[in-house]
């Protein structure tokens, strides 16, 4: 039916004035010419529409609110975008260890230092043990009282040992975080020359955020593990070949051991770092799918996805705590099974010292002495 001139044109749901009224388009008024009032103030007065037009719809209204016509089809609610699965775990990297190391060049007095100090500090210990050991067999066996200069030997080591590992953690912490800090500068300055085109899509500052998180985990590796390795090594070498001086015989309990301990870090590195990068993978997802999902809550509300989304976050937290709790468990059966030889090595060398001093082959204060030297 074709609508009068005078009448309102009905179109896709929208009203247009006639020529002689001001025309009304999304709810704004148009003026016919200038007028010295404000564009804020214009857009405050209301327009009356003629008589038997529909109202305008307000600036502020939704989109979504609007009719569909006959000529307008209803727009499909919005689908949420699918979150792709777990993230495989990467390849551990056999030489990631030793990529660590070239930064100590710079620190080389540094380094020295520490590793005097973590020698020191673990020689003393060995020695006042030792030598408080032997005291004690001496006592008991022979039944006679420590020297003043025994006395004060062992006050010397105490008080040595205090020193010494005092000065060692001084020393390593302060290696570590002069090593930190060059890091975190590396570390920005190769985000800087990577960003934007090789974050994956990822924030910058996120990004960042997680590089210096892991530099700061760093931090036991060159505090704690360092210098103190190469002063185990040294000071296990001395005992050794003190035990061999007692007894020979002494080594066959120890030596082993000692051979298996070393050996038991390099036979789990590769199985010990996939479990690692799968927990770290489980992490990061179910850390992604958490921010994401509390982003985009409204949207998953209006789409009705926030039951998928559920289930994907109880699924990402199942998965996490299998991972967890593999790499845990495993933790746990290896530190057992590093103490049970570490308590064979112990018991074999009571039974050869007892052994031998009853065969009078080592004397029997020095047996004690034996057993701290195997610890």
């Amino acid at each position: 039916m074709t609508t009068p001139e005078n009448a309102p044109a009905v179109a896709s749901g929208t009203a247009t004035a006639p020529a002689s009224a001001p025309a009304v388009a999304s709810g704004k008024a148009a003026a016919p010419g200038p007028s010295p009032v404000g564009a804020a103030e214009k857009a405050a007065v209301p327009v009356s529409a003629p008589p038997g037009a529909p109202a305008a719809a307000p600036e502020n209204a939704d989109a979504s609110a609007s009719v569909p016509t006959s000529g307008q089809a209803a727009a499909p609610a919005p689908e949420a975008t699918p979150t792709p699965e777990t993230t495989p775990a990467p390849t551990p990297d056999t030489g990631a260890l030793r990529s660590l190391l070239p930064v100590l060049g710079a620190h080389r007095v540094t380094v020295l230092r520490t590793c005097l100090a973590a020698l020191v500090d673990q020689a003393a210990l060995v020695a006042l043990v030792t030598l408080a050991a032997h005291t004690v067999g001496t006592a008991v066996i022979e039944h006679r009282v420590p020297s003043a200069a025994t006395v004060g030997v062992l006050v010397g080591l105490v008080l040595l040992r205090a020193l010494a590992t005092w000065r060692e953690m001084d020393l390593s912490h302060d290696l570590a975080y002069r090593v930190l800090a060059e890091l975190r500068v590396r570390v920005f300055d190769g985000l800087a020359r990577s960003a934007p085109a090789r974050i994956a899509g990822r924030r910058s500052g996120d990004l960042a955020s997680t590089a210096l998180g892991d530099v700061e985990a760093l931090e036991f590796f060159y505090a704690h593990a360092i210098a103190q390795l190469l002063a185990s090594g040294l000071v296990f070498a001395a005992a050794a070949t003190l035990l061999g001086i007692l007894g020979p015989w002494l080594l066959l309990a120890v030596v082993p051991v000692a051979l298996l301990l070393l050996w038991s870090p390099l036979l789990e590195a590769r199985g010990r770092a996939e479990r690692g990068a799968r927990t770290r993978a489980e992490l990061a997802d179910l850390s992604a799918e958490s921010t994401e999902a509390v982003d985009g809550l409204r949207e998953l509300l209006a789409a009705g996805a926030l039951d998928r989304t559920r289930a994907r976050l109880r699924s990402g937290g199942r998965r996490l705590a299998r991972a967890q709790r593999a790499e845990q468990s495993w933790e746990t059966g290896a530190g057992a099974a590093r103490d049970l030889l570490v308590v064979a090595a112990v018991i074999g060398v009571v039974a050869a010292a007892a052994h031998a001093a009853g065969g009078g082959r080592l004397d029997g204060a020095w047996a004690p002495a034996a057993m701290a030297l195997a610890l």
